[in-house]
């Protein structure tokens, strides 16, 4: 039998899980400065080898966010938390190169999540608002200069390491000239009347600035934002939040995995429908396939 060992290593920043199998070393890698205690990784997980501490919050201040607790006996490194968290906070490597199992293996599909930028429509005199609005520091301009003014601006790059895809970038770009794919669709609601006043324990775990205190002491939400993590109504101590997924973006339905996947994340409703859809396109195309082989 093949000797396994798993390790667990814990800094200040990083949670690392290490698994050696014949020569192989896999890891992975839980950011905890960029957790937020969102909880889709312990939803998703079908081993339970994910649970959260609860926040602490007191005085609407946020003490302590939720902390992430992984069982190293449980964890079977499909990469399935590594894949589906929203904010990048989870990472897996394989001999020191990035990769995902869960993808590869299409245990899950691939989402679709980008940043489009059309450098011909960017003016120089927008004050290179995208940068500048960037929650995460996620974009970088790269411009031509003099007397410290912008004559022309040679490229934007995305880091997809840090972009979380809120689309705050597209909201700010007064020439329209980025365009978002947002993996996670939904709704964003606060009851405001339920708010404590100046409580902002949601508005210090929103990763994408959807929620912000308004000079009322109430909390404002900006749903075009939201990435719908749901890591605001974890720490709320008044249930005023609501997040709820309706939509996820994906190529295709990978396996059975994902079809759980889609009914925790959203629900048992929009899960049979993706399934039916998804029988009604392989038909379909099968059909054509047929038809061509005829007439061919």
């Amino acid at each position: 039998m093949p000797r396994e060992i798993v390790k667990k290593t814990c800094s200040t920043e990083f949670l690392t899980l290490t698994r050696i199998l014949l020569g192989s070393c896999e890891k992975l890698v839980f950011d905890k400065s960029k957790c937020n205690g969102c909880g889709i990784c312990e939803k998703v997980c079908y081993k339970e080898a994910i649970s959260f501490k609860s926040a602490v919050v007191r005085e609407g201040k946020l003490l302590e966010k939720r902390a992430i607790v992984v069982n190293k006996d449980k964890c079977t490194f499909c990469g399935v938390c590594a894949a589906l968290c929203p904010i990048n906070a989870i990472k897996m490597f394989k001999n020191g190169n990035r990769k995902n199992t869960a993808v590869e293996l299409e245990i899950i599909p691939y989402l679709h999540k980008e940043v489009k930028v059309k450098l011909e429509n960017c003016d120089p005199g927008c004050q290179l608002v995208c940068k500048e609005n960037c929650p995460l520091e996620a974009i970088s301009v790269q411009t031509i200069e003099e007397n410290g003014k912008i004559l022309e601006i040679t490229g934007v790059q995305v880091d997809t390491d840090k972009c979380i895809f809120c689309a705050i970038c597209e909201d700010s770009c007064p020439q329209k000239a980025i365009r978002v794919t947002k993996p996670f669709q939904g709704t964003l609601k606060v009851d405001t009347a339920r708010c404590p006043e100046m409580c902002n324990a949601c508005v210090d775990v929103c990763p994408s600035r959807a929620l912000t205190l308004g000079e009322d002491g109430k909390v404002w939400a900006r749903d075009k934002y939201c990435v719908y993590c749901g890591a605001c109504k974890e720490v709320c101590p008044e249930n005023a939040i609501e997040v709820k997924m309706t939509n996820i973006l994906y190529d295709r339905i990978a396996s059975g995995a994902w079809f759980s996947i889609m009914e925790k994340l959203v629900s048992k409703e929009y899960a049979y429908r993706e399934l039916y859809a998804s029988a009604v396109r392989s038909c379909l195309k099968h059909l054509q396939q047929d038809t061509e082989r005829v007439n061919s």
